[in-house]
């Protein structure tokens, strides 16, 4: 299976490409580019007041404002501290940077910023990891509506976190082909004792959201990680959440590449029944023969 790249590749490659000209002592152009990312997350590159040397970076996420209440602010801060700046209209943060300033780190720079949806995405795990470390229970549920109509909820109790997506299949295929993957992890659970334990639910929500306001219905799908301590840790969390956050985005890019792969098969499949029977066709029954003389004659049956 494939993992998808965490960081937008888009920005970081326009920004190296930037800071390289900048530093090569050549004429900045302008910018102005809108991308469009998972999760309905749009960035926007552009300059400031028509300074080509000041560039902006926006990122707007429709669920901000609940990442705000568990620390994204303070996290972003932290990350990336004097670039932050004043968030550009209709975006939730933007970061400031001068090719008339560029730091000798710049690549590192330019790393950081193309991590900037899945830093803003870290506020709410942190949040629940410190919780879980420090062995406190009790503390109110996560809940980020990352996507319209689907949810993700975080939990913490003294030994462990708990992550719940729920997530929409838009017919019964891919609801056939999630389950086959979900399946999929519980073997790969059985050949590394160190995974994370992984439970897939349909139509009804887990134990952990009964007599709650979470869907149910036939197209609603329901993941559940049970993260423990050595998942959670400060040397493993980076990596644990690099890969948690996008999960959702990973489990239906790849029900799509499995239903793209099937119809490629059935085609191809398909085309070599065809030439089989191509191949059957019966010779007509008056055919026009030669001798090895040359004279012609027709043989009837």
């Amino acid at each position: 299976m494939i993992l998808l790249e965490i960081n937008n590749r888009i920005i970081e490659e326009t920004l190296t490409v930037k800071f390289k000209n900048a530093l090569a002592g050549l004429k900045p152009d302008s910018i102005d580019i809108v991308i469009a990312d998972f999760d309905g997350v749009l960035f926007h590159l552009s300059n400031v007041g028509g300074d080509k040397t000041k560039i902006r970076v926006s990122v707007s996420l429709k669920f901000f404002k609940e990442l705000q209440e568990h620390g994204a602010d303070e996290l972003l801060k932290k990350v990336y501290g004097p670039y932050m700046t004043e968030p550009e209209n209709g975006y939730n943060v933007s970061l400031l940077l001068s090719l008339d300033e560029i730091p000798s780190d710049w690549e590192d720079l330019v790393k950081k910023i193309g991590l900037l949806k899945r830093n803003c995405f870290a506020s709410v795990f942190e949040k629940y990891f410190d919780f879980q470390e420090r062995g406190e229970e009790g503390h109110k549920r996560a809940v980020i509506n990352y996507r319209n109509d689907e949810t993700m909820y975080v939990e913490a109790k003294a030994d462990r976190v708990t992550v719940v997506f729920s997530t929409i299949f838009k017919c019964e295929d891919d609801v056939i082909i999630g389950k086959v993957f979900m399946q999929e992890f519980k073997e790969g659970r059985r050949a590394s004792h160190t995974a994370p334990q992984v439970l897939f639910s349909h139509r009804e929500p887990p134990m952990e959201l009964q007599n709650t306001d979470a869907r149910v219905g036939e197209n609603i799908g329901y993941i559940t990680f049970v993260l423990f301590p050595r998942h959670t840790n400060r040397t493993a969390r980076d990596n644990t959440i690099d890969l948690i956050h996008m999960f959702r985005d990973y489990l239906h890019y790849h029900i799509k590449c499995s239903k793209a792969y099937i119809h490629s098969r059935m085609r191809a499949k398909t085309s070599d029944f065809l030439k089989v029977l191509n191949r059957a066709r019966p010779e007509p029954k008056n055919v026009e023969k030669k001798t090895i003389t040359g004279r012609t004659f027709v043989r009837k049956e």
